[in-house]
């Protein structure tokens, strides 16, 4: 009962005089917040806020603490393993309008949510945004080259490999792994796969354990 879970929240704060408003309130109940959630309920309420549409709450919550990333990543990524991408990206989008400070760890959550969901086309929207805002990075890439490699989009991969380096983000072990498992998984040519070693040696990139354990 996400609602009445609100209604509970809103009322213990009422009865303190605790409400947004002046900087002075906003302190007032973040010690409030700090005081009497443990992580664990924090997180339930942030969930119950945005299921049934208490922005507010929400906002207020995640603001208690806008530096924690850890907190706000476990949220992320707790939703997105539930299944729950519109939630997981709802509590993205409230850390951003709260005025949060978005890190390179936090965008790749949000997109990595929506690669785990299944969702490419909300995936692709958001490395575009981050490309813009020139936060994508190689872990972002590698995301999005995992999940186009999910699809047996090949093309795309490559293409995705070429923006990595215009970026300045050599493609590293994890971007070549994904490719060869890939490869190796669906069952392509042989000589592709080793088309994919010898083009790794050419990047200065040493083939690791998770390669020769693909490769076996």
């Amino acid at each position: 009962q996400p609602a009445k879970a609100c209604d509970i929240y809103e009322a213990r704060l009422k009865s303190l005089k605790v409400g947004g408003g002046s900087s002075g309130e906003l302190r007032e109940q973040r010690k409030f917040s700090s005081s009497v959630l443990d992580a664990r309920t924090e997180k339930s309420l942030v969930a119950a806020a945005l299921q049934c549409g208490r922005q507010d709450i929400a906002t207020a919550l995640l603001e208690t603490a806008p530096t924690d990333t850890a907190r706000h990543i476990a949220m992320i990524r707790g939703c997105a393993a539930r299944g729950n991408l519109e939630e997981a990206m709802q509590t993205f989008r409230t850390l951003e309008d709260s005025g949060a400070e978005l890190t390179h760890s936090l965008w790749n959550t949000a997109l990595d949510a929506c690669v785990e969901c299944r969702d490419l086309r909300q995936a692709e929207a958001l490395m575009k945004r981050m490309q813009a805002a020139e936060v994508a990075d190689a872990v972002s890439f590698n995301t999005m080259i995992k999940a186009s490699l999910r699809q047996e989009n090949y093309d795309r991969a490559r293409g995705l490999m070429e923006e990595m380096k215009q970026a300045g983000c050599a493609p590293n072990h994890v971007t070549y792994n994904e490719l060869i498992n890939s490869l190796v998984r669906y069952d392509r040519h042989r000589q592709e796969v080793w088309d994919v070693v010898g083009e790794m040696a050419r990047f200065g990139v040493q083939p690791n354990r998770v390669t020769c354990s693909i490769l076996l």
